[in-house]
């Protein structure tokens, strides 16, 4: 499957773009250069459905188009220019300048990225001086800011990543250069774009599997478990589910009494999950049936894991509110959808330095995930042990027992107290732990 590449900048540039980009016969090509950056909105707006991924020209106008909401940063990607097209542009600017350089007024490239170049190309003796701001379109406060810096002698040379500054700029005496991307910058990006998009080829490719459950228990199995109206109430659940696996190409099937699983891939779950949410899905089943109903859902590489992960969700959405819907998927993390709130944690790790420290303390590694998740998604400075029961479901005398533990392992610290009524304060703790993956922390 050839992956459809949209490479848009100015018209030079597309053109450099294109000569590298052609030799790569497994990305379908579409062309959009335009004259000012402006232009760039309505191309994407108009042609977002006939591309995958976006290559854009540069760093300027990838930034741009970022703040302005119209690609993510998963959605496009530019060539870098900090490494050897940058030193090539500057090499050129020492050979033909007439007047020694050691002042460079430069834009578009951060300063990180220039104290690298400085250390891998022993660059000391130059002076960069860099325009401050992060964005740099529309040009016309990049062109002030060069302008400003020759005139008062500051600078000896521009270096320029932007069509409209180095032109602005040559008009007008100062001297300039421009720094496009390399062919072999390019090649790389190309790579790396062809590699990414096969990965999420496979992703999107790989099972997903939807689990409706039914709790035929109490109430429900009592009064009504063999009575017509549970037989209507099923029925409608069945149509519903049929016309939602319909939606997401899926194949519908009942697996036992209020049971009931839809196999489709995850490229399809994730495309229909952005006009249909899935917590919306299992409130208007729920409305459309009147039963109660539990929904989980599970990714897998094979249809066995896709399987293991569904039926685990659908152990996991038990103990959460009415309504939730939880998600499992290949990595074990685990995610519950909560009206308009997203959690996710994970169940399972890998690193000697956190097995061993919570061996010792007994705690479940998913139970810590979900702390933390807690704790950074409310944006917490501190926490009690109340909070803590209420996000577990658990007993404030277990969440107690919990953060004991963690103060044992130096995972929290005791940073106050508050007094809520009778009885002893409550002590509020503070979370040292971003990430039970990051050994550094522990």
């Amino acid at each position: 499957m050839k992956t459809r590449l949209g490479i848009l900048g100015p018209e030079d540039s597309v053109d450099r773009i294109r000569e590298v980009a052609e030799k790569m016969k497994d990305l379908e090509l579409a062309f959009f250069p335009y004259t000012q950056v402006v232009e760039a909105e309505e191309l994407i707006r108009n042609n977002r459905h006939r591309v995958d991924h976006w290559f854009l020209s540069g760093p300027a106008v990838y930034r741009f188009l970022i703040k302005k909401g119209l690609l993510s940063p998963e959605e496009a990607s530019y060539p870098a220019l900090y490494g050897s097209s940058l030193m090539g542009i500057l090499l050129e600017a020492f050979t033909v300048s007439k007047k020694p350089i050691h002042r460079v007024g430069l834009d578009t490239i951060r300063p990180s990225e220039i104290d690298s170049v400085r250390k891998d190309f022993h660059l000391e003796n130059v002076d960069f001086v860099l325009y401050p701001k992060e964005t740099v379109l529309p040009a016309e406060d990049v062109i002030d800011f060069h302008m400003g810096l020759y005139e008062k002698g500051q600078t000896d040379v521009v270096l320029t990543c932007i069509k409209t500054v180095y032109l602005a700029l040559k008009e007008n005496g100062v001297p300039c250069f421009r720094v496009s991307p390399s062919r072999l910058g390019i090649e790389l990006e190309l790579r790396y774009i062809r590699e990414y998009a096969q990965a999420r080829w496979y992703r999107k490719s790989s099972l997903g599997m939807v689990g409706v459950e039914v709790p035929l228990t109490g109430n429900t199995e009592n009064h009504s478990h063999y009575s017509y109206r549970l037989k209507r109430q099923l029925l409608d659940l069945k149509r519903f589910l049929l016309e939602y696996s319909e939606m997401v190409q899926g194949s519908f099937s009942e697996v036992g009494d209020g049971l009931f699983f839809i196999y489709t891939t995850r490229g399809e779950l994730e495309l229909k999950e952005k006009e249909y949410d899935f917590s919306r899905v299992c409130l208007d089943m729920e409305k459309q049936t009147g039963l109660p109903v539990r929904l989980g859902i599970g990714y897998g590489m094979t249809a066995w894991e896709a399987e293991q992960n569904v039926r685990q969700a659908l152990l996991v959405v038990q103990k959460e509110d009415r309504g939730t819907v939880v998600l499992v998927d290949e990595e074990s993390e685990v995610t519950l959808f909560k009206e308009e709130q997203t959690l996710s944690y994970r169940q399972r790790f890998s690193g000697t330095e956190w097995s061993k420290q919570l061996k010792a303390a007994k705690i479940s590694p998913a139970v810590i995930d979900k702390i933390v998740s807690y704790y950074h998604y409310y944006e917490k400075d501190s926490v009690t042990a109340n909070e803590i029961a209420t996000w577990l479901k658990s007993t404030v005398r277990n969440a107690r027992r919990i953060l004991s533990e963690l103060e044992r392992l130096n995972l929290v610290k005791v940073v106050g107290e508050e007094q809520s009524g009778r009885g002893r304060p409550r002590k509020r703790y503070e979370l040292l732990v971003k990430d039970p993956c990051d050994t550094e922390e522990l």
